[in-house]
């Protein structure tokens, strides 16, 4: 077994489909799909830090460069019930947007810049941070998110 086999949230994301670098948006897909998997709580060791487009692992870019360098990606794994479950909250959280990277980053984003026990009084300043950081996004927008990711982790 290697770490491609043996590491949670690199077996998540392969369960999660095929993991392909080639498009930028693929490996912000992975990367955004990382952090809330690792903040949904699987173990993969990696950390993240604040990065023009939000939560980002350059150890995590690093390993899947490498294991798709030895094609390692290529057989299909059997997944633990743990493992599942996550995929089905990132997937319930989600919804048919699991996919889209600009709802991955916002959702990432705005998940790293809440508290450890996030509360609705902590909207006004995840707002003002997304306005400065992230304009591209409406109050509305970071808010919908907001709400949704507490209404999660509750």
């Amino acid at each position: 077994m290697t770490i491609f086999d043996e590491n949670p949230l690199i077996r998540v994301l392969r369960g999660m489909g095929e993991i392909n670098l080639d498009r930028f948006t693929n490996r912000l897909r992975l990367q955004k799909i990382s952090f809330l998997a690792q903040e949904m709580g699987v173990n993969g060791g990696f950390p993240f830090s604040w990065y023009i487009r939000g939560p980002y692992s350059s150890s995590l870019t690093s390993t899947l460069f490498m294991g798709e360098e030895v094609d390692a990606f290529r057989e299909s794994i059997q997944l633990t019930e743990s493992e599942q479950n996550v995929i089905n909250n990132l997937r319930n959280l989600l919804g048919e947007n699991i996919d889209d990277s600009r709802t991955l980053e916002l959702y990432a984003s705005v998940w790293y810049l809440m508290s450890s026990h996030p509360n609705e009084d902590e909207l006004d300043r995840v707002i003002a941070i997304m306005n400065e950081e992230k304009p591209k996004y409406s109050n509305n927008e970071v808010a919908a998110a907001f709400r949704r990711i507490l209404e999660f982790r509750r």
